[in-house]
């Protein structure tokens, strides 16, 4: 990490987890971690836009209640723009989600809607079990560049509450990245709202003018979590990831090694 970076940041010794994930604000958070190998796996939060960190919180401590029920989906009449996956766009009517990158084009909803739902029931029942498994854990919010209004610090005391509340004999820590581009790229204060609740503040847009107007400079954020956690993985967990991996490297069929690569993260 360049010197730069570490303007306002004082991390006294790397904290060590068991299980760290991301509850958003987008792509970019779950981008960040697996940018800095602390994130293995996706969640019911990572590929999503749409509600506020307190709303997240709520998803995430009320067992996803009315996550993605199809009645509460509504046709925004748009695509996510990606041409090499191009998926329409709904919206959750009841908590402000937005789909963006489950519903491929010129898939018909009724057709498409089951094994979304199925994903993402997978993804939620990972998430919760890879919780109840870890001692230690830490749970992620990264704010975009286009949030028009972000989490005051009673906000996230509050959502942090919520979680203790949720799993209070585990020891989960809560990391707060908030967007001040007012901020020289690439400097970052630092706030301790709590024992447990670090505040990350700085100006982490992606400075390329052509880049889209919620990118973030997702290799920046890498550098701050590394310098101020460690993911621990049990060994064997570890020795069974390098064996999958290594496994499938050696598939030679292209198309099978890339999906299963991209199911993996390898």
């Amino acid at each position: 990490m360049s010197k730069k970076l570490y303007t306002g940041l004082k991390f006294k010794k790397k904290k060590r987890y068991d299980l760290i994930f991301s509850i958003g604000e987008a792509c970019s958070c779950s981008q960040s971690l697996r940018k800095a190998k602390m994130q293995r796996a996706s969640y019911p939060l990572d590929w999503v836009f749409g509600s506020d960190f307190l709303g997240r919180i709520h998803l995430l401590v009320s067992g996803f209640d009315r996550y993605i029920e199809k009645a509460d989906l509504e046709d925004t009449h748009s695509n996510n723009g990606d041409q090499a996956n191009l998926c329409h766009v709904y919206h959750n009517a009841h908590n402000d989600m937005g789909f963006n990158h489950d519903f491929l084009e010129g898939v018909p909803f009724d057709e498409a809607y089951s094994a979304v739902r199925q994903k993402y029931d997978r993804r939620i029942a990972r998430l919760y079990a890879n919780i109840d498994a870890a001692p230690r854990v830490l749970v992620v919010f990264i704010e975009k560049p286009d949030t028009l209004s972000n989490a005051s610090n009673e906000d996230i005391l509050n959502g942090f509450k919520q979680l203790k509340e949720k799993y209070p004999v585990k020891t989960i820590d809560l990391l707060y990245f908030s967007l001040d581009q007012n901020m020289v790229p690439g400097c970052f204060s630092q706030k301790q709202l709590s024992e447990n609740v670090l505040k990350i503040t700085g100006n982490y847009k992606h400075q390329d003018p052509k880049a889209l107007p919620h990118a973030i400079e997702i290799n920046t954020l890498a550098q701050i979590l590394k310098a101020y956690c460690v993911f621990h993985r049990p060994f064997p967990v570890f020795l069974k990831e390098q064996s999958r991996n290594i496994a499938i490297r050696l598939i030679p069929f292209k198309k099978l090694r890339d999906r299963m690569r991209d199911k993996y993260h390898v």
